[in-house]
């Protein structure tokens, strides 16, 4: 006898006269039981469920479109607030003197996209009351809304790929663009229309060497996302920067 045969007994009582002979015989202590203290256990089980989504209801709330004005600069952003984080939805342009910002030749692209920052000039960037965002952080965004969530709507081939999926693009509202990465050993541009990345604040050693963990969108081959460290921390990646709010109890 299948389990939902054994479910649909405990909570309506109707079976066959066959099943239910057969359920008596193999489960009549665990049944009488069951049947004794169903109302407790279903206030129980239903208690268990609205505690888990009252504290991790920050997942299952719409995303909330916005913008922030840099006071620094004037510089408007698109941000975008998933539960008690708000996120920029675009990628930092802020040019901080002394700080390492680079920008794809062509002046459109800074226009669009920003700046590529090195790791530590990307941890001083941030105006008052924002951070660099964890790869925690990261990985809780990655795994609310997968890659094609993440990504910015409007790109043919990109559209195309989460069709073949059966997902789609812009869901988060938080517009990831294929535009490369910056190396700094070769002072050259890499994977641009093929992947991006995005620095995190968290730090890892590898090899006995202390780098920064990115945020990598990856559509060479594989076309996914994940968290791993930076070969450097003197790349250059984009910034999305992370705002703390506090969540009124409802």
């Amino acid at each position: 006898m299948n389990i939902i045969k054994i479910l649909l007994f405990f909570l309506t009582d109707k079976l066959n006269e066959e099943d239910e002979k057969v359920l008596n015989q193999k489960y009549k202590t665990q049944l009488a039981f069951f049947k004794k203290y169903k109302i407790i256990i279903f206030i129980f089980f239903g208690i268990i469920v609205a505690a888990f989504f009252l504290t991790n209801r920050k997942f299952y709330e719409p995303p909330v479109p916005g913008t922030f004005t840099d006071p620094r600069d004037g510089h408007v952003y698109k941000t975008v607030t998933l539960g008690n984080k708000v996120w920029l939805s675009e990628n930092m342009a802020y040019k901080l003197e002394g700080g390492n910002c680079m920008v794809l030749s062509d002046s459109l692209y800074f226009d669009k996209f920003g700046f590529f920052y090195d790791w530590e000039t990307a941890n001083n960037i941030a105006p008052e009351g924002w951070r660099l965002p964890t790869k925690k952080e990261y990985n809780e965004l990655i795994s609310q809304f997968g890659v094609y969530g993440l990504l910015k709507s409007g790109f043919p081939k990109l559209e195309e790929y989460a069709s073949q999926n059966n997902q789609t693009c812009g869901t988060s509202h938080f517009d990831v663009i294929m535009t490369g990465y910056y190396l700094s050993g070769s002072d050259s541009y890499f994977s641009v229309e093929e992947a991006t990345g995005f620095w995190t604040a968290t730090e890892e050693e590898v090899a006995g060497i202390i780098t920064a963990n990115i945020c990598s969108f990856e559509f060479r081959t594989f076309k996914s996302v994940y968290v791993s460290p930076a070969r450097t921390k003197k790349d250059g990646c984009y910034v999305r920067l992370i705002k703390d709010i506090e969540i009124e109890e409802k």
